[in-house]
């Protein structure tokens, strides 16, 4: 708890945002839902492919398909936008 406080102001009420974006998108799917959002900001915020997602994943521990990650980021890349930018 004390390293969410050490957070700096915009980096806490964007880390609650996207908590709750997801926990209302992502409410009946299997994956646990900080997976789906790690994937999903990786994939935009970086120039990975979904492959190489895939692979940091299962270096992971986490057994996911990179066509999984691909709807991942179809579905909900457009809906953390749309949150994103209603601030």
């Amino acid at each position: 708890m004390d390293a969410f406080f050490r957070l700096k102001r915009h980096q806490r009420e964007l880390l609650a945002l996207q908590q709750r974006c997801l926990t209302v998108l992502v409410s009946q799917r299997h994956t646990n839902k900080e997976i789906i959002l790690t994937c999903v900001r990786w994939y935009v915020a970086y120039p990975l492919s979904s492959r190489q997602l895939e692979e940091m994943l299962q270096e992971r521990g986490v057994a996911v398909d990179h066509s999984t990650i691909h709807r991942w980021v179809l579905q909900y890349s457009p809906q953390l936008k749309a949150a994103f930018h209603r601030r």
